[in-house]
């Protein structure tokens, strides 16, 4: 769960546009670790986040697909929680980085994170 840390923006113009009691369901992807130069590997790394997030919400892993599965886990947390949850997607760019000695898969990719990324814009009522 986000609670965010209030002392850090009490000087800047966003601290009073926020209520700093309430407590939001927290999906963070992160791609830092791991060689995204290798076929299907961003697909196999992403379900594993995925599944982890979702088993210690306690939600049911109900997809196969990366962004349906996203899609689901984030409209399941809003609703079991009453908060919109909060999406943190950090080193995004690193499969693409890691795999610019071959174009075919720094495409691939590339069009794998847009694709996982349009969820959380067809979310944003839950996001």
């Amino acid at each position: 769960m986000y609670a965010g840390n209030e002392s850090l923006f009490r000087e800047l113009a966003v601290h009073d546009q926020w209520d700093w009691s309430r407590r939001h369901p927290v999906v963070r992807l992160g791609f830092a670790k791991g060689n995204f130069n290798a076929s299907g590997y961003l697909h196999t790394n992403t379900m594993v986040q995925l599944e982890r997030i979702a088993r210690r919400a306690g939600v049911p892993a109900a997809y196969d697909t990366a962004p349906e599965r996203f899609g689901d886990l984030i409209e399941t947390l809003h609703e079991s929680t009453d908060q919109r949850a909060v999406v943190l997607v950090d080193e995004y760019h690193k499969p693409i980085l890691d795999a610019l000695g071959d174009p075919a898969i720094a495409d691939a990719n590339r069009d794998y994170l847009r694709g996982l990324c349009g969820t959380i814009k067809d979310c944003d009522a839950h996001v």
